[in-house]
């Protein structure tokens, strides 16, 4: 763990940035350096490679950088950033219950 430095240079640079809730024996560190002005990076791969988890380490040490708090990390520096993000969903049937199928009376007078 380490404290991150804020600094004024458009530039994310993260030295063995590892996501900050997995355990040690089995979190994967990444070098990872980016401008942040008008910059945008595309993760590719195969299913199941890893690049969700590299999305959310980078967000959630961005986020704890911003707070104050240290980060899974040897060393990273950063400017003022945001985090946006957005989750894709889909609508999902109610469960079923066993008396989902009886017939419902009114009580009403």
């Amino acid at each position: 763990l380490c404290f991150p430095q804020v600094e004024d240079q458009p530039v994310l640079e993260a030295v063995a940035l590892g996501h900050p809730l997995l355990p040690l024996d089995v979190v994967v560190s990444n070098d990872f350096q980016m401008p942040t002005a008008a910059h945008t990076k595309l993760i590719t791969g195969s299913n199941m490679a890893g690049k969700s988890t590299f999305l959310r380490t980078v967000g959630l040490n961005i986020v704890l950088a911003m707070a104050g708090a240290p980060v899974a990390a040897r060393s990273l520096r950063l400017p003022l950033i945001q985090v946006y993000t957005k989750m894709r969903f889909t609508k999902v049937p109610p469960l079923s219950t066993p008396n989902s199928n009886a017939s419902r009376s009114s009580s009403k007078p």
